[in-house]
């Protein structure tokens, strides 16, 4: 009972929320959508975006079968309510699948989104194949709920930021030598002009 009235609180949350604004490295449209390996890295673009609910559903044989429905603010309207949520619905063997890509992106630290909370695709819990996991990640990279790199990419990019980071490190050394020299030089002339 309360975990149904927290989906449908979490809906609303959703259904209420403005459609996120993404950075240009965020963007992802069909022509530019990459290629998904076993060994692509992944995680959502921005956390609390997405809830993941698992709802009974009546077919027209009268059986009740649970599904995994997906709960997205991507196609919100700026407008309040302007376009009622489009869930995704998903077997139960994508769900452990779905979780673990939902909490992934909740743990970065850097504003690049450069933290260690990617998952590779074949690592996703699930009970079918690979080319299950491929055709999961697939679909959310589609709706635009997901970033993808490879991992060369990724150890790239963290190579560029360390190097960065080291620049900046000895500019501001450099700057702190220069400040040093400056003081001691104001010494000397406040010294000549005291007679000392």
């Amino acid at each position: 009972m309360i975990d149904a009235a927290a989906d449908q609180i979490g809906k609303r949350f959703l259904s209420d929320a403005q459609p996120p604004t993404f950075l240009p490295h965020e963007e992802t449209t069909q022509q530019n959508q990459p290629t998904i390996l076993p060994t692509t890295l992944c995680r959502m673009k921005r956390p609390h975006t997405a809830r993941l609910v698992l709802e009974n559903n009546w077919d027209a044989t009268d059986t009740n079968e649970t599904k995994a429905v997906l709960y997205h603010s991507l196609d919100n309207s700026r407008e309040y309510h302007g376009v009622p949520l489009s869930p995704m619905e998903f077997e139960m063997d994508d769900a452990p699948a779905l979780e673990a890509l939902l909490i992934s992106g909740t743990r970065t630290d850097n504003s690049d989104g450069s933290g260690d909370d990617w998952v590779e695709v074949q690592d996703l819990v699930h009970t079918g194949s690979i080319d299950d996991k491929v055709e999961l990640v697939n679909c959310l990279v589609g709706e635009g709920l997901l970033l993808v790199c490879q991992p060369e990419e990724l150890e790239e990019q963290r190579l560029m930021e360390q190097m960065k980071q080291e620049e900046k490190e000895e500019d501001e050394v450099d700057d702190d030598e220069q400040m040093k020299q400056k003081e001691e030089e104001e010494d000397e002339v406040d010294d000549e002009l005291c007679g000392f």
